[in-house]
């Protein structure tokens, strides 16, 4: 009896500390999931579209468009240093700069398809004008 209650907690605990339990229960994210999970993500360039474009032609106006070093891929630091203003904060210079990589792909007939959610962010977005705002969940 001893020897089958120490086994059956050694494999309720496998199950816990393994994550599968959890992702079975709970709807978390299973090891066996996770593959399909991680191929759902898709890159934040990927949500600009407009017609004709190719992925390649996306990618040089996302570049001709950098603000200040930013872009879909992220910030290019040389040149986000020397855009920011003396008495703005990191973050608020990367809102700025990336707000105006926004304006110029609207300015090149991109359309932004992924979501625009009721909040600070959504109301100030210019990807997001003209759209309706989902509610935060």
């Amino acid at each position: 009896m001893k020897v089958l209650l120490k086994s059956a907690s050694l494999l309720s605990l496998s199950l816990v500390l393994s994550g599968c339990l959890y992702g079975q229960c709970l709807n978390g994210p299973c090891a066996l999931e996770r593959k399909a999970y991680l191929k759902s993500i898709r890159p934040y360039i990927e949500y600009w579209e407009k017609s004709g474009m190719t992925v390649d032609s996306r990618h040089r106006d996302s570049v001709d468009c950098r603000a200040g070093g930013v872009t879909a891929a992220g910030i290019y630091r040389p040149e986000f240093d020397k855009a920011r203003l003396s008495d703005e904060k990191e973050h608020e210079t990367y809102n700025r700069l990336f707000r105006d990589w926004q304006r110029c792909m609207v300015a090149k007939y991109y359309r932004f398809t992924g979501k625009c959610y009721d909040n600070e962010i959504g109301r100030t977005s210019p990807a997001c004008v003209g759209r309706v705002l989902e509610p935060l969940k």
